[in-house]
Parts: structure tokens; C-alpha cells; sequence
């Protein structure tokens, strides 16, 4: 059987001063001390709530006054209040603490994610790494947050066997051996359950998340629509269902498992008490042991037992919780691939403008065997409008990506003002940029917030203005709350769900809003009508103004409003110029046009 020992990067030492420093990041460095603290006080609660019996029989026996034996009950019941009201208060007082360490965790995550290089964003290994990230701290049983309850129970055991050992010398040797030995061979039979469980993880993990993903396609707004017009309730149900019987059916297979596993624990726990208690019994049977002290030892023999379990536990899951804290980690030293610390100052622009320059710049997707732009000369000038067209898979948005510093080519280099762009901090390279992407996010937000991606916006006038260039303006004033309209139904039950098109002007105001130098649009008009399209176009100059600004589309005619034109075919820049020049050299870009403009003819005739 695989054994569970996975070796990572740190061992558990230097993974817990890891915890203990996170601690101090998300202030809250007395999470530590009150946990040895609280771990002593549950030690001593246990102790004397254990001695409370023998010593009251003692007393009986001794034929104590009755003074006597009230102000003993009393101190103890006394002292076993205070104690317990102290760990209750500092059990309260330590469970936000610990949340605010793992979401502080959580928090770093989802920060590495959403600024880490754009090329881990699409690497699987780092995805993978990023999802065991989260699952180690997406709730309050994981290591991030519990492993402070593991160290209050390892520092509670610690002491507690010390006490216990010390009282049980008294006993024969063989006592002891029989307690530690049936308590390792309990442990051992635990440790199978927990093992066929990490070696079946995976297979429950797939079974439960095709449960899940059936869940939530059932109540998907977006699916809703599917389901009534295709009549789909009944195909997808059943699906549904032969996935809640396939988890179950291995939820069964898991617990009869567990049941032949306790009924072996049982055996043992029956063997080494009742041999234990056996022996102690007939101490007393035979007058060498007062009832006080058959007391003690009967309560000894089971604390100890369970200590020592605890103990192997604490340490099995320390462990364990070493390695989600490694993954974590490891997560956090994934190596960025591009410069985010220092660079050199960004060059100051020509009349607020930069010149963007590629030279010999071939790029290739990992594990692919071609290139997707091969030997790319090009110089943008400051201020010019380049659009780049061309059929699908000719290497269109994978340009638009280096010049935006998404990614850096496999060779050759791209210079903004004659500097290779990996001298500077690609953070401070970002900030020259707007951009439309094809694949845009839309936030369940306000229409405000998703264009400022502010919490106030600071100027209102310009809000609107671009929303009036976007043609958004009408859309806005008529809806309730104008600008403050909730977008989205995911997180507010009054938002508003926007149409495919609507969606794109709000992300194209978004990019305008941002007023940056350079101006990158792929696709942007891709989910509009042919009418708002022209709209946008006759627009194209006024929102463009002064920017240099890069256009993708595949409808040819929209080019004809910018200064310079690539045609890509296969990675390569195959032909050159304005739209009336290629035109007129009748080549490859004269062809595409042509038979776009019959297909749009037709599509007017018939529509």
C-alpha cells in the first residue's frame, strides 16, 4: 500500500515558524503563546477533574471532619471553574484571531493570483498548485486555521502523559507495555482508515464534484433557458441522479470499511482495559490497594490510553498539515517570470505619446511544436491607429498580448522607446495600457464601480462622457438608479442582467475611462449589431484621439478608419498598408473584404 509521506519543500518545523510569522503579518502575533497557555490550562483541568474522585474517597476513608471535607470539595470545585472559565474566554478570544490568520492567507492567494506573470495564469501546473492552495485554507478545519488547536492539543498531551506515566510507575511494568502496545495497535488500525481515505481522495473528490456540477447547472440563470427550450429537465435530472448514486454507492464501500476497522479497535480497547482494571481489582480484592487509589489507576489507565492516541493523532495530522501549508507556500515562491520589483524608469513619452517597436519577435505557446508569430518586424508610431486582421488562429490576439507585456516572445524583442520592455516593472508597463479583450469579466458590481474599478469615482463628468462615446448613455438613464444600477444577479437579487452587447460598450467605457496612452481593442465590437457597430466606428476617431491605439476585428470593413493595416496569415505579416492601398493591390486583403461585403450584402437583402 502507498504510504502517505509526501516530501515537500520545507519540513513541519520550518512550515510552523511560517504559520507563526503569517501570525505576526496579519497581527495577531499571541496566537502562539495563548495556545501553549490554553493547552497547559485544558492539561491541569483534566488532571485535577481526574484526582477529584480518589481524593474525595481518601478523604471518606481517612474520616475527615465534614469542615474538611466541604473546604476540599469546594477549593477544587472552585479552582475547576475559574480554570475552565479561563480556557472558555480564551477559546472565545483566540476563534477570531485564527479566522483572521487563514483569510489573511486567503487574502495573499487570491492577491498572487490576480498579479502573478500572465503565463502562470494559463500554466497547469501552477493552476493546480493555486486550487490545493485554496483548498487548504477555504474553511476553518484546515491547516491555516486549526493547526493553532493542534498545538494547544500537543502541548494539553505532552503534560498530561508526563502526569500520568509518573502516577502509573507504582503499577508492574507490564501494565505500561500493555497500555502503550494496544494503544500503538489502535493507532496503526486508525492510520489504515485514514490511509484507504488519502488513497481514495481523488476518486471522491471527481464523484463529489460531478454531484456539484450537475447542482449547479440545475439552478444556472444562463442554462435556464437551454432546459426550456430543448427540454432538457428530464435528460439532465438523470444524469443528476446517477451521479448521487454513483457517490453514494462509494460512501457505502467507505463505511463498511470503517466498520470492520472499529470493530477491530473495540477488541483491543476491550483487551488492554479489561486486563488493566483486572489486575487493579484484585489489588484491592487482596487489601494491597485502598478504593481511592483503584479509583485513580482505573482513571489513569483510560486517560493515558487516550492521550497517547491523541498524541500519535496531533503528530499524524501535524504533519499532514505541514504538507497543505508546503503547498501553500510553494504556491507563494512559484517563480515569476517577468520583472515586478525595481526596472528602470519608464521613458518619457513624445507629446504623451509612445512608439512601440517588435523586432524579430517570434513567439510559441508552451508544449507546441510551431509558432504562432514567426520573425514579426513592426514599429508603431507614437499616436498611429494599426489595426491587424486576419482569419482565425493567424496569431491576432497573441500579438495584441506582447505588445501589452502579457507575454514575452520566445525570440526577438519589443522596445517601447527603443527599450526592451523586461528592463522595466511590468506593473508600471501596464499602466500605459486600455484594453477590450475578447474574454472580458464583468462584476456584480455597480455601472460606476465597473468603470472606474474605483470605490468613489472622482470625476462623474467623465463617467458619462464615456458612457455617451461607448453608446451606453440611453441604456443608463433609463434604468433606476442610473449610475449606481447593480450589474449581475450572482451576489444582489435587484441587479440588473445587461445583453451580450450592452456588456461590450460597458467594458469598451471602462477602457476609455481609464484614459491611457495606448489603446488595445480586440474584438471589440464582436457582440454588437451591425448598426451599433457602424456607431462605434464613426466613433472610433474622437475615442482614440491622441492615443496610440492597436485594433483587432475580423470585419475587414472597420479597418478603413485607421492609419495602417497588418494582414496576418499563419504568424506572419503578409501584407501592408491602408485600406485603400491593399485594395488596390488586389492581393490576400482585397480578397477577404470582397467576400465579407457580398456576405453582408446578402444578410441586408434577406434581412
Amino acid at each position: 500500500m502507498k504510504r502517505i509521506k509526501e516530501k515537500g519543500k520545507y519540513n513541519t518545523f520550518q512550515n510552523f515558524m511560517w504559520m507563526v510569522k503569517r501570525s505576526k503579518i496579519s497581527r495577531v502575533p499571541y496566537l502562539l503563546w495563548i495556545s501553549i497557555l490554553s493547552g497547559i490550562l485544558a492539561c491541569i483541568i483534566n488532571v485535577v477533574g481526574m484526582l477529584t474522585t480518589p481524593m474525595i474517597l481518601d478523604l471518606l476513608e481517612s474520616g475527615k471532619s465534614i469542615a474538611i471535607f466541604m473546604q476540599t470539595i469546594s477549593l477544587v470545585i472552585g479552582l475547576l471553574i475559574v480554570l475552565t472559565g479561563v480556557k472558555t474566554y480564551l477559546h472565545f478570544y483566540m476563534s477570531i484571531p485564527k479566522i483572521s490568520c487563514r483569510t489573511g492567507i486567503i487574502e495573499s492567494i487570491a492577491e498572487k493570483f490576480s498579479i502573478t506573470s500572465f503565463p502562470n495564469v494559463e500554466d497547469e501546473k501552477f493552476l493546480k498548485l493555486q486550487e490545493k492552495a485554496s483548498s487548504a485554507s477555504n474553511n476553518n478545519s484546515k491547516a491555516t486555521e486549526d493547526i493553532w488547536n493542534k498545538i494547544e492539543d500537543l502541548v494539553r498531551y505532552s503534560f498530561s502523559l508526563l502526569i500520568y506515566f509518573v502516577i502509573l510507575t507504582k503499577l508492574k511494568w507490564w501494565i505500561l507495555l500493555l497500555i502503550i502496545g494496544t494503544s500503538v495497535l489502535e493507532h496503526t488500525i486508525n492510520r489504515q482508515i485514514v490511509q484507504w481515505q488519502y488513497n481514495h481522495r481523488d476518486e471522491e473528490a471527481t464523484l463529489f464534484k460531478r454531484v456539484m456540477y450537475f447542482w449547479r447547472q440545475s439552478k444556472d440563470v444562463g442554462l435556464g433557458k437551454d432546459i426550456r427550450i430543448f427540454g432538457m429537465k428530464s435528460w439532465l435530472m438523470d444524469m443528476f441522479d446517477d451521479a448521487i448514486r454513483t457517490y453514494e454507492a462509494f460512501i457505502s464501500k467507505r463505511e463498511r470499511k470503517y466498520i470492520w476497522m472499529n470493530v477491530l479497535d473495540l477488541i483491543l480497547s476491550f483487551l488492554r482495559n479489561g486486563v488493566a482494571y483486572i489486575y487493579v481489582a484484585k489489588l484491592v480484592v487482596e487489601g494491597n490497594l485502598p478504593a481511592s487509589l483503584f479509583v485513580l489507576y482505573i482513571a489513569t489507565i483510560g486517560n493515558l490510553t487516550e492521550q497517547m492516541l491523541g498524541i500519535m493523532d496531533t503528530c499524524n495530522t501535524m504533519n499532514r498539515y505541514s504538507m497543505e501549508i508546503n503547498v501553500v507556500r510553494e504556491y507563494f515562491d512559484y517563480k515569476e517570470q517577468f520583472r515586478f520589483e525595481g526596472g528602470i524608469k519608464l521613458p518619457n513619452a513624445v507629446d504623451g505619446k509612445y512608439e512601440i517597436e517588435l523586432k524579430n519577435v517570434s513567439f510559441r505557446y508552451p508544449n507546441n511544436d510551431t509558432d504562432t508569430l514567426h520573425n514579426i518586424n513592426l514599429r508603431i508610431a507614437p499616436g498611429e491607429k494599426v489595426a491587424v486582421v486576419g482569419l482565425n488562429g493567424a496569431g491576432k490576439t497573441t500579438l495584441i498580448r506582447l505588445i501589452s507585456g502579457f507575454y514575452d516572445p520566445t525570440e526577438g524583442e519589443v522596445l517601447l522607446n527603443g527599450i526592451n520592455i523586461k528592463e522595466f516593472n511590468r506593473r508600471e508597463y501596464y499602466r500605459l495600457f486600455s484594453a477590450v479583450f475578447q474574454e472580458f469579466s464583468i462584476l456584480d458590481a455597480t455601472i460606476n464601480d465597473n468603470i472606474t474599478l474605483e470605490d468613489d469615482a472622482t470625476n462623474p463628468e467623465r463617467v458619462w462622457e464615456v458612457i455617451s462615446k461607448a453608446g451606453l448613455e440611453v441604456k443608463v438613464k433609463n434604468l433606476p438608479d442610473g449610475l449606481n444600477t447593480i450589474i449581475g444577479k450572482k451576489i444582489y437579487e435587484n441587479g440588473v442582467l445587461l445583453s451580450g452587447g450592452e456588456e461590450q460598450r460597458l467594458i469598451l467605457a471602462r477602457a476609455l475611462y481609464k484614459d491611457a496612452p495606448i489603446l488595445l481593442l480586440d474584438e471589440p465590437t464582436a457582440a454588437l449589431d451591425p448598426i451599433a457597430e457602424n456607431d462605434i466606428y464613426h466613433k472610433y476617431n474622437s475615442m482614440t484621439n491622441g492615443k496610440t491605439s492597436v485594433f483587432i476585428s475580423h470585419r475587414l470593413a472597420s479597418t478603413r478608419f485607421c492609419d495602417r493595416i497588418l494582414l496576418l496569415d499563419k504568424g506572419r505579416i503578409i501584407e501592408e498598408g491602408t485600406h485603400d492601398s491593399l485594395i488596390l493591390s488586389d492581393g490576400e486583403y482585397a480578397k477577404l473584404f470582397y467576400v465579407q461585403k457580398k456576405y453582408y450584402q446578402k444578410e441586408a437583402i434577406h434581412g
